[in-house]
């Protein structure tokens, strides 16, 4: 799913971004150690608020892009909480980032989430940003009707941990299989659906331009999509459980900064678009043409979602699958990956 916008960052770039993020961590030398809080920061704090930039990072991803409505539309100055955005492609160097202190936020799927948390890091999930609306899904040979057609055939796909094997894995539960019934060929999504173009696999899970790459073939077709699995292909926000604690007025601010800037694209779509590609680095008709397979969360769906227990539901199938695969070694509560209290008051 993360690839649909290609990343317009080289690796020098994004070098930069976190040199740049690491600047303000927190010392740990020096005098700046015992400096003592002013007064005005004192109160800030108080209050919940944080004195400082909030730096959020996240990759190159269609769903991500209202953040960038947020700032230049003046959102969240408009709101009083200065954002600053950071594209990060690496999940690694997002949650050392975090880890350290460099980050304030960070957007990821709920899987990778519950993967995170088994790893003890302190992501906790105040918000969702946006689901999968066909932009992934499964192709299969023309003559592979159905789920059932699957058992015993050659399937591509990314086994490492992500979005196409938890949405895969997902689908297998729904049609009561498992990976035993098929043959896995390991390999990265978009290698993946290539690999289905050029014949070699039975079918391949992976996302666009792939979906349609196999529609366009003689043999091919779509068998799934994720249209079908609303909620199950999910990137949320997610603060550290400190940070929460000590600047919970910072957070909603951030949260309704967004959920402004969803209504501000559902009212601006062609003036937001612009906003989105030049974020981006990109054309906008580049950027156009992802979104109708991204679906935006705005405060209704966030309030839907957190309260019908559907977040709840995918973190701990997530935790469950990585567990079962042996990428997480155990099991948390998923309760502390979760704060709905931003979004459903």
């Amino acid at each position: 799913m993360k690839k649909l916008v290609k990343s317009v960052l080289s690796v020098a770039m994004v070098g930069m971004m976190l040199a740049g993020c690491g600047s303000t961590a927190t010392p740990t030398s020096g005098a700046a150690e015992t400096k003592e809080p002013s007064a005005a920061e004192t109160a800030q704090a108080s209050e919940g608020e944080f004195d400082g930039t909030v730096k959020i990072a996240f990759s190159t991803w269609t769903g991500y892009a209202p953040f960038f409505v947020a700032r230049d539309a003046g959102i969240f100055e408009k709101n009083g909480v200065d954002v600053e955005l950071v594209i990060m492609e690496n999940g690694g160097d997002k949650k050392a980032a975090m880890a350290s202190g460099q980050l304030q936020a960070v957007a990821e799927t709920v899987d990778t989430n519950a993967m995170a948390i088994a790893a003890d890091l302190d992501h906790v999930q105040v918000l969702a940003l946006d689901t999968s609306d066909g932009g992934d899904g499964v192709v299969a040979k023309s003559e592979i009707k159905t789920f059932a057609d699957l058992k015993g055939k050659n399937v591509a796909l990314d086994t490492t941990g992500g979005a196409s094997i938890f949405y895969f894995n997902y689908l297998l539960k729904e049609n009561g299989m498992t990976m035993d019934d098929i043959i896995v060929q390991n390999m990265s999504s978009g290698d993946a659906g290539a690999a289905f173009v050029g014949g070699k696999v039975d079918a391949a899970v992976t996302w666009e331009p792939w979906l349609t790459n196999a529609k366009n073939t003689e043999f091919g077709n779509v068998l799934a999509d994720s249209s079908t699995a609303p909620g199950v292909i999910v990137d949320s926000l997610s603060f550290s459980s400190d940070f929460i604690a000590k600047y919970p007025a910072t957070v909603q601010k951030i949260v309704n900064s967004w959920n402004e800037a969803v209504d501000y694209y559902n009212a601006n779509h062609d003036e937001s678009v612009e906003m989105m590609a030049k974020g981006f680095g990109m054309d906008a008709a580049e950027i156009e043409s992802t979104l109708p397979t991204v679906k935006f969360y705005g405060k209704e769906d966030n309030q839907d979602y957190f309260k019908n227990g559907k977040i709840q539901e995918i973190s701990q199938m997530a935790m469950d699958l990585w567990f079962d695969m042996g990428l997480i070694d155990k099991k948390v509560d998923i309760a502390q990956c979760i704060d709905a209290s931003f979004v459903t008051e």
